[in-house]
């Protein structure tokens, strides 16, 4: 079977779904990677098929307004930030796009949720599964805010954050359909027999009570590479297709042979010196912000190098997207302190050097977020922006670390403060290995084949999930959503349902009946679906 598997986003994003991708082909899945330009020599360096179909990621987060507007932690600067270069870059690559994996052909699409509104239009077009594989979870709850905002006292007012959030995203993904469309020329396109447009397809974005009905209850499975030992466990607001199956990482094993073999992307280029490092003192902490910026590469280097001097501790610093070096630093005393005690080094091997360090300093990403943990060592968390804040909270919530303030604001005085507990807290040291050992026991990624395969034997195999996916756009097309309507759906979705929901709980008609039945229709919203029935019609498939 034909696997189309689509990531978008940093270096740190797109390697788990190398990891999936691996095991799939492991599997028996015949796989092909569509992700951004930056990464197809990376991701074709482990043997799989990857075509380059969304832009340079690395020239966007380059740009000056990009950083600043990184180093503020603001959800809504950073789209407002990267919306100009998306604008300009999302034309470009559609058609691109749309070709490539047209001419692959998949017969199930998995897909990160940052290409989901590109690979929505595909795989409605062609009657394809969309199955979204997530690295965090993203649905709306009243226990805490998305994304970095602040936690609000009452949970109407968390539950209202998120819907400002996913306002803001479909509203982007309703401009992006735009794009696509007048990319394409307007080409029609061919769905179930009958002649339709982009603008036409991925309709579950034309409401934000739509788009929010789907995102709790989806038709087709939605596998989040997280284990839920870090996340909290199940939430109430996950529904039965939603599963947590562990990360999805890179062997350590599968590192080290790439590490040896001279692999850029595993610090093959410094290999022998990095052993020698290694070997020469205690354990390094590790400094390492990957892709992120905050004020300057100067400013992040001196900040690493002084924090680590004041500590008088050892440290590896990655280099990262900002080019961080001993070129930066501006004093002699630490410019001889980096050369006895610091290595700098542009790629390193995460799985297999984490746990050869003391304690982890990073921005909080999900991908070096997996590794620091899975090391059993302790982890420091200064976070940058959007999931980064969840991901610091978590450190703290297990105890296996300690978060900073918004990197930008962060002192050399008080990264010195957070190492000196880290490496000397007791507590925090055997919390982290155990945590570290539990995690190393998962198989994310075989969890999230078996996953999978039962859906593609069963509800896929079936007819059922088609059967549901084209009823459930029927529905969608016979609702018309006023401005007002979606207003206080919107609205009335932040409080709980019993609040204001009249349709009884424990109601329990087929499907069919609740397809023909319009008993419920306009009780609340004129002709809106309640949330209630919007269940009921993800509940004839099965993952």
């Amino acid at each position: 079977m034909k696997l189309g598997l689509l990531c978008e986003g940093s270096r740190g994003d797109c390697q788990p779904y190398v990891a999936l991708g691996l095991e799939l082909v492991r599997q028996g899945f015949e796989v092909c990677v569509f992700t951004n330009v930056t990464h197809t020599k990376f991701v074709r360096s482990f043997g799989l098929k990857c075509e380059g179909v969304f832009y340079d990621v690395q020239a966007c987060l380059a740009r000056k307004e990009v950083m600043d507007a990184m180093s503020t932690g603001s959800f809504f600067k950073l789209m407002a930030a990267t919306q100009p270069v998306q604008d300009e870059e999302f034309p470009k690559f559609f058609p691109h796009f749309w070709s490539s994996v047209s001419a692959f052909a998949p017969e199930v699409v998995l897909s990160s949720c940052l290409c989901q509104l590109s690979a929505s239009l595909w795989c409605e077009a062609h009657d394809v599964p969309l199955v979204l594989v997530p690295l965090q979870p993203c649905l709306p709850s009243g226990k805490k805010a998305p994304l970095g905002l602040p936690k609000m006292p009452l949970e109407v007012l968390n539950r209202l954050s998120w819907r400002v959030i996913d306002l803001a995203i479909v509203k982007n993904m309703r401009k992006q359909r735009s794009f696509a469309e007048m990319s394409m020329q307007g080409a029609p396109i061919t769905i179930s027999g009958q002649t339709v447009k982009l603008s036409e397809l991925a309709s579950s974005i034309d409401s934000i009570y739509d788009y929010e009905a789907e995102v709790a209850n989806p038709n087709a499975p939605v596998i989040l590479g997280i284990s839920d030992l870090v996340c909290g466990g199940r939430g109430p607001e996950m529904g039965p297709r939603h599963h947590l199956t562990g990360w999805w990482v890179l062997e350590e094993t599968h590192e080290m042979d790439r590490l040896k073999a001279g692999d850029e992307n595993f610090g093959g280029a410094d290999a022998e010196a990095l052993a020698s490092f290694l070997g020469s003192g205690p354990p390094p902490v590790y400094l390492g912000w990957g892709s992120m910026t905050a004020i300057s590469a100067a400013h992040m280097t001196k900040l690493a190098v002084t924090a680590l001097q004041k500590t008088g501790q050892r440290g590896i610093v990655m280099k990262g997207w900002a080019k961080l070096g001993p070129e930066h630093l501006d004093t002699a005393e630490l410019s001889e302190y980096a050369a006895e005690n610091v290595f700098f080094a542009s790629s390193l091997p995460h799985e297999w050097l984490f746990p050869k360090c003391s304690c982890i300093v990073s921005h909080g990403g999900s991908g070096t977020t997996a590794a620091t943990l899975r090391s059993g060592r302790p982890a420091i968390i200064t976070p940058v922006f959007l999931d980064q804040f969840d991901f610091a909270e978590s450190v703290v919530d297990l105890g296996v670390g300690v978060r900073t303030c918004q990197f930008n604001d962060v002192s050399a005085q008080q990264l010195a403060s957070c190492i000196w507990k880290c490496t000397s807290d007791e507590s925090i040291m055997a919390k982290a290995a155990e945590l570290g050992a539990r995690l190393v026991a998962e198989n994310g990624v075989k969890n999230a084949v078996a996953i999978l395969r039962a859906f593609v034997d069963g509800p896929m195999k079936s007819g059922e999930w088609l059967q549901e996916e084209r009823r459930r756009r029927k529905i969608r097309k016979s609702s018309s959503f006023s401005s007002l309507s979606d207003l206080v759906a919107w609205l009335q979705s932040c409080l709980p349902r019993s609040s204001w929901c009249c349709v009884p709980c424990d109601e329990d008609r087929t499907p069919a009946a609740n397809e023909n039945d319009q008993s419920t229709k306009g009780r609340l919203l004129g002709n809106v679906e309640p949330p209630h029935k919007l269940r009921k019609l993800g509940e004839t498939a099965s993952a």
